[in-house]
C-alpha cells in the first residue's frame, strides 16, 4: 500500500510539472490548442516521463545492488591475507537472563524455541491489561538496596540537588543482575593476574628486550534513561567493589559512561583491545552490562510512543532485563594455557548505523547490517561454509527478522535460519544495553561446544548495527596463537 501510494504522488508530481509548463508555453506563445495537443502533451508526454523516471530508478537500484554483491563476494586483498588476523581470547563469561544464568542452558532454551515471555504481574498497558515482559522471577533486591542505602550520603555530597534522591526499581534491578557476574568474572580476573605476577619473575630472567607492562581495564555502559544521580551512584557501587579485590587499584583504567546502544558497548571493548595490540601490550579487559526495562519508568514513554507490545500493538517489541559480564585477554597475554577447551578468539568488530530508523514507516534495508557482517567475516578470515550458525539479539517483529534473514541467506547460505541460529529477543524480549555482550557469550559457548566459527550479529536498536565473529582456538594452533 505504501509503494502503491508513493508511485501515485511520483506520477501526480510528474504531470503537475509536465501540465505546468506546457499550459505557460501555450500562453506564453498564444498557441492554438487542438486534440492532438492535448493527447500528446497532457496525456502520452507525463506517462512517458514516468515510465523513464521508473526505469531510471530501476536501472541505478540494479546497478547499487549488482556493485554491493560484487563487495560481499570479493575476495580479501593479498595484504590482508598475509597478515594473521587480529584477535582477542574470551576467558570467561557470565550471564543472567529470564530463562537461564549461564550460557549452555539459554542455548538449550533458545534452541528448543518454546519459550516465550510472560505476562506481567505489575505492568499494565494504556488500557489496564497486563503486558508481556522478560521479567526475571524471584530477583532479591534487598541487599542491593542496602548496599546503596550505605553509598547514598556520599553520593548526595557531591551535588545538593540529590539530596533525598532514591535508586529507581531499573537501577536496582539492573545492579542486583550484576552483581553474581561481577562476582564470578572479578574472581577470574584475580586468578589471570595473580599467575601474571608469579610469572613474571621467571620469564624476565635473562631477558634484555623491554616488555610493555600490561593493562588491565574495565568497560561499562550505562543505560541513558539512568539518571545523573543513579550513574554516579552505580560508579560509586562499581568503586567498592573493586577496592574489596587485590587487583591494583591505580593500575585501573576505567570505561564507564552512558551509552546509547549495546553495539555502542560492544565498540568500546572492541577499541580497547585493538590500542593494545597496536602498542604489543598485553592487556585484561573486564567488560560489564546491565539493563532492566520491566520498569514504569521505562515502560511508559515506549508505550507512548506504541513501540511496545501491547492488546492493540502485538508487533511491538517485549521489554526484558538481563546482565552480563565478559573478561577478555589480548592474544600475547601470558601464562595461558592455550590448549584449554574453554578458550575462544572474539575477532575484530564491525559496526555500521543506518540513516533511517528501522521502527520507520517504509522499505526494510538490511544494507547496514549486511555491510557490518560482512565484515566481520572478513575480519575472522574463515569460510562461510565452517560456521556452525549465527547468534542474533533480535525478536520476532518483521522489522528486525526480515533483515536478518536477507542477510543470513546471502552471506551464511549454508547455515539452516531456523535450526542453526539462536535468537535471543525471542524469549527474552528487548534487554537494552546487556544484549550485545549477551549474545557473545552466547556464541563463544557455542562455539566451544561446536568447534566451528559462530557469527554474532546484533540488529535490535533503532540505527545501530554490528557484528563479530567468535570462533574456538584450535589445539593445534595453540603454540603460534
Amino acid at each position: 500500500m505504501a509503494k502503491f501510494l508513493k508511485l501515485t504522488a511520483l506520477l501526480a508530481a510528474i504531470t503537475a510539472l509536465v501540465w505546468g509548463v506546457t499550459i505557460w508555453r501555450w500562453q506564453s506563445t498564444r498557441h492554438l490548442i487542438g486534440t492532438d495537443d492535448v493527447v500528446l502533451y497532457l496525456v502520452a508526454l507525463p506517462v512517458l516521463a514516468f515510465v523513464l523516471v521508473l526505469f531510471v530508478g530501476w536501472a541505478l537500484a540494479r546497478r547499487k545492488a549488482a556493485a554491493h554483491e560484487t563487495a560481499a563476494t570479493a575476495p580479501a586483498a593479498p595484504a590482508a591475507q598475509a597478515q594473521p588476523p587480529e584477535h582477542a581470547l574470551v576467558l570467561d563469561t557470565q550471564l543472567v537472563l529470564s530463562i537461564g544464568r549461564d550460557a549452555p542452558s539459554v542455548l538449550s532454551v533458545l534452541a528448543e524455541g518454546t519459550t516465550q515471555p510472560d505476562l506481567d504481574d505489575e505492568l499494565r498497558d494504556d488500557e489496564g491489561y497486563p503486558l508481556p515482559t522478560a521479567r526475571v522471577k524471584d530477583l532479591d533486591t534487598r541487599e542491593t538496596e542496602e548496599a546503596l542505602a550505605l553509598l547514598l550520603p556520599a553520593v548526595a555530597a557531591k551535588q545538593p540537588r540529590w539530596q533525598g534522591l532514591q535508586p529507581s526499581d531499573s537501577l536496582l534491578r539492573s545492579l542486583t543482575l550484576l552483581a553474581t557476574p561481577l562476582a564470578a568474572t572479578i574472581e577470574n580476573c584475580v586468578q589471570q593476574w595473580q599467575a601474571l605476577s608469579d610469572a613474571a619473575p621467571a620469564s624476565s630472567t635473562g631477558s634484555t628486550n623491554p616488555v610493555a607492562p600490561p593493562g588491565l581495564a574495565l568497560v561499562w555502559g550505562l543505560p541513558l534513561t539512568w539518571s545523573e544521580h543513579e550513574q554516579a551512584l552505580a560508579r560509586t557501587w562499581l568503586a567498592h567493589w573493586l577496592k574489596a579485590t587485590p587487583l591494583p587499584q591505580d593500575g585501573w583504567h576505567l570505561i564507564v559512561e552512558p551509552l546509547a546502544s549495546a553495539e555502542a558497548l560492544l565498540l568500546k571493548a572492541d577499541q580497547q583491545l585493538a590500542a593494545w595490540q597496536q602498542k604489543q601490550r598485553p592487556g585484561l579487559l573486564m567488560t560489564l552490562a546491565c539493563d532492566s526495562l520491566v520498569d514504569e519508568a521505562r515502560v511508559r514513554p515506549l508505550l507512548q510512543r506504541q513501540l511496545l507490545c501491547t492488546s492493540r500493538n502485538p508487533k511491538g517489541c517485549v521489554p526484558g532485563e538481563a546482565a552480563a559480564t565478559a573478561l577478555f585477554a589480548t592474544h600475547d597475554w601470558p601464562g595461558l594455557d592455550l590448549t584449554r577447551p574453554s578458550l575462544t578468539r572474539l575477532h575484530r568488530l564491525a559496526m555500521t548505523r543506518r540513516d533511517k530508523s528501522a521502527d520507520a514507516a517504509g522499505r526494510l534495508d538490511a544494507s547496514m547490517l549486511h555491510r557490518a557482517a560482512h565484515d566481520a567475516l572478513a575480519h575472522a578470515g574463515l569460510p562461510a561454509a565452517d560456521y556452525a550458525g549465527f547468534v542474533t539479539d533480535i525478536d520476532l517483529r518483521a522489522t528486525r527478522s526480515t533483515e536478518m534473514a536477507d542477510v543470513a541467506t546471502q552471506l551464511l547460505p549454508g547455515v539452516d535460519a531456523a535450526a542453526q541460529s539462536y535468537r535471543l529477543g525471542l524469549a527474552c524480549g528487548d534487554v537494552g544495553l546487556a544484549a550485545g555482550l549477551c549474545c557473545v557469550a552466547l556464541a563463544a559457548a557455542h562455539a566451544q561446544s561446536e568447534k566451528k566459527p559462530v557469527l554474532m550479529m546484533s540488529a535490535m536498536h533503532a540505527l545501530d548495527r554490528a557484528a563479530v565473529a567468535v570462533t574456538p582456538l584450535p589445539t593445534s594452533e595453540a603454540a603460534t596463537a
